[in-house]
C-alpha cells in the first residue's frame, strides 16, 4: 500500500504495482467497499514526452456476485479522452474451442507481370 488518498471525495487506498519492466501502475481502491475507483500510470510517448493516463471506474452493478464497473472515463494529462458505457457483462460464458484458433492465412492475390 502506498498510502490513503481521496478520489472525487471518496477515501481510497492507493496501491502501487511495479512491473518487472520497472513501469508503475497505481490502483485506487474504495476504502469502504473495496472496489477500484481509478488506475493511473505514466508512459513516455514519442520524443520522450511523459504522459499520465488515468481511468476512472463507476456505475458499479452486481453481476454474477461480482461488483462490476459499467462506466469508464479515460483522461490523459488531466484532459478527457473518452468514455465507455457498458450495457451488459457476462462471466463464464462457454466458448467453442474454434474461437481461439488463428484464422487461416488467405493466399496473396496474384500479381500482374510487369510490362
Amino acid at each position: 500500500m502506498d498510502g490513503k488518498e481521496e478520489v472525487e471525495g471518496t477515501p481510497v487506498f492507493k496501491l502501487k504495482l511495479t512491473k518487472k519492466s520497472g513501469k508503475i501502475i497505481y490502483f485506487f481502491v474504495d476504502a469502504e467497499n473495496f472496489i477500484e475507483l481509478k488506475s493511473q500510470m505514466t508512459r513516455t510517448i514519442g520524443e520522450g514526452q511523459e504522459m499520465t493516463f488515468e481511468t476512472f471506474f463507476g456505475d458499479y452493478k452486481e453481476v454474477a456476485g461480482v461488483m462490476s464497473a459499467h462506466s469508464l472515463k479515460m483522461k490523459m494529462n488531466g484532459n478527457d479522452q473518452g468514455n465507455i458505457v457498458v450495457d451488459s457483462i457476462e462471466y463464464n460464458v462457454p466458448l467453442d474451442d474454434n474461437f481461439f484458433k488463428m484464422p487461416k492465412k488467405k493466399p496473396a492475390p496474384p500479381t500482374e507481370p510487369e510490362k
